[in-house]
């Protein structure tokens, strides 16, 4: 069970009462956010005791107590697609609705006419976090024609990343949690023919080379063809390192492949697109329909106000996923109509025969 801190602080807002599980293996981060900005926040606005409540212990239990309580309403869960999806089935089954925020494996199509050094930027958020963030851009396919331009210009704007003190506000990196997996993974793509372009090295928080290191330099591999970026882990499955994975399609490209290979994804969170041709954007708004959110020409885990900033379809959210704004999935709607001196009979048979209402 990993919390997201603003999620439950919108859930708040919405007039929901909370209960939030702080992971054990990083509860202190969850406890601070909550006990030190959320909770003054509401005894300031005076909201009755035990709106908001903080434990921390073993999810399977607690969530067990959750589903069998006449008390909980809505079960929000962050974590693996697995778990989630098994935890969507039990909430059915006792009348709970599931909010699933699971994995991601979000996807940038970079057509011949983009704006390089734009997408290049758009692309570096891949590293925020070390890449640990579920809405950050995992893999790009990138047109030929502009490719070796991107590329050069993402190495170049790459290379700038350094660890460093979570205090410095210039700081993305975070340390890495599935070292191994990085390695795996990226064995994987340079055996089938991939190219390493930079970064990969363990590090220390002074940017030094060490085996024992909790940082990894940002890195970049390239994979030409969409067939053979399909067969690999690294496009098919969420990777949650500083990896950036970019496929260049082989001549000649059609549009409809390359939004064939972002809708092939069975996760669904968010996909990005980078033209400055209309009919592209209109195909790819139309076409892709593989995410809670698309954008186009923009940040790719930038927030847009009144539009949602997580969820999805798939293997990111469920059958009951979608693009989802906190305050809405946490609310269960009711309509009420107060009136006066209404005759019941006519405002049934009547169209506007009833008196007035307020």
């Amino acid at each position: 069970m990993r919390p997201n801190s603003f999620y439950g602080a919108l859930a708040l807002a919405a007039g929901n009462s909370l209960v939030v599980n702080a992971p054990p293996t990083a509860p202190l981060g969850v406890g601070f956010v909550y006990r030190e900005i959320v909770a003054p926040l509401l005894e300031r606005l005076g909201a009755p005791p035990s709106t908001l409540n903080v434990v921390c212990t073993h999810a399977r239990a607690v969530v067990r107590q959750w589903l069998d309580s006449p008390d909980c309403d809505d079960l929000v869960f962050f974590g693996g697609s697995e778990q989630g999806l098994k935890l969507e089935r039990e909430c059915v089954a006792a009348g709970k609705k599931p909010v699933l925020e699971l994995l991601g494996n979000d996807g940038v199509l970079v057509w011949h006419d983009a704006e390089a050094g734009l997408a290049a930027r758009a692309l570096c958020e891949r590293y925020y976090g070390s890449g640990q963030i579920c809405m950050t851009p995992k893999f790009a396919i990138v047109h030929p024609e502009v490719a070796d331009r991107l590329l050069k210009e993402l190495m170049e704007q790459v290379r700038e990343i350094r660890p460093g003190p979570p205090e410095d506000p210039r700081t993305v990196l975070s340390p890495v949690v599935k070292r191994a997996e990085f390695t795996e993974v990226l064995g994987e793509v340079l055996a089938a023919g991939g190219q390493l372009l930079c970064g990969g090295e363990f590090v220390d928080v002074d940017d030094e080379p060490s085996a024992a290191g909790p940082f990894i330099r940002p890195a970049v591999v390239r994979v030409d063809g969409l067939a053979e970026a399909a067969r690999l882990r690294a496009f098919r499955e969420e990777t949650f390192f500083p990896l950036l994975c970019v496929v260049v399609p082989r001549a000649p490209v059609r549009l409809e492949e390359a939004i064939g290979f972002l809708n092939a994804n069975r996760y669904g969170l968010r996909n990005s697109l980078w033209t400055q041709d209309e009919r592209v954007v209109e195909r790819f708004c139309e076409e892709v329909v593989n995410g809670g959110m698309l954008k186009v020409n923009d940040s790719h885990i930038g927030c847009l106000p009144g539009i949602p900033y997580n969820g999805g379809t798939g293997a990111t959210g469920g059958i009951f996923g979608e693009a989802n704004l906190p305050a809405v999935r946490t609310t269960h709607l009711q309509s009420i109509a107060v009136a006066t001196l209404v005759r019941p009979r006519e405002s049934v048979f009547e169209h506007g025969a009833a008196g007035p209402t307020g």
